[in-house]
């Protein structure tokens, strides 16, 4: 386990991860398997809001989602962490056949989604008063796994207060939705190779320039760190 700006990141391989998500499932716990991927942006972000900091030290595992977090950890001296985007966890979560609950996105990204293993779909429009029948819903599903795509920090933030309350494997992926249900693709892998998909993003969408500059808030923050 280490940490990068205050937010943990666990040193894990791939297979460890997914071992861990097994022994969780085969348990059949009444607990929650809170999952975060931590990248550059969220890891700047929790530095600087208390709260969404203590969500992500909360979770049961927190893996490394890109290129950036790696590069702080080798800074510390650690060279064996593995990168796990969170799209290909997700993917890997599919794969298997579990149940699947999704939430987040917009309606018309949900209707693209026809993996046979969903069993339930919410949109990410909904009113705070809606969350307690969204919670009576997943509930009488029973999905093992539940997608939250919210958009990083609040979906971290809703999984986090709802998890006693939610047994299932539960993981954030943000716009890796878009992704999954084909409406976007995905950095090619000369992008993903360089550590540069976030370049890929900016290319195809020059509205994300601002938020992109808090990638090199992180680097200048992680920087000064030691």
């Amino acid at each position: 386990m280490a940490e990068v700006l205050g937010s943990r990141v666990d040193v894990l391989s791939r297979t460890a991860v997914e071992d861990q998500i097994r022994s969780f499932l085969q348990l059949k716990s009444e607990k929650s398997c809170f999952i975060v991927t931590v990248n550059a942006e969220l890891s700047y972000q929790a530095s600087r809001q208390p709260e969404l900091r203590a969500a992500l030290n909360s979770a049961d595992l927190c893996v490394p989602d890109s290129t950036g977090i790696i590069w702080a950890l080798r800074r510390q001296g650690i060279r064996n962490a593995e990168l796990y985007p969170g799209v290909e966890l997700a993917e890997w979560l599919i794969r298997q056949g579990f149940r699947v609950y999704v939430l987040g996105a917009r309606a018309a990204v949900l209707a693209r989604l026809n993996w046979p293993n969903i069993v339930g779909k919410q949109h990410g429009f909904f009113a705070g008063g809606e969350e307690e029948r969204i919670i009576a819903e997943i509930k009488r599903l029973r999905p093992q796994v539940i997608l939250a795509a919210l958009g990083a920090g609040r979906q971290e933030l809703w999984l986090a207060r709802w998890r006693n309350e939610l047994p299932s494997v539960l993981l954030g992926v943000g716009g890796a939705i878009d992704v999954l249900a084909g409406c976007k693709a995905r950095a090619p892998q000369i992008f993903r190779r360089a550590g540069l998909e976030w370049l890929y993003r900016l290319l195809r969408e020059p509205s994300r320039f601002f938020r992109q500059l808090n990638l090199l808030r992180f680097a200048l923050a992680v920087w000064r760190e030691k």
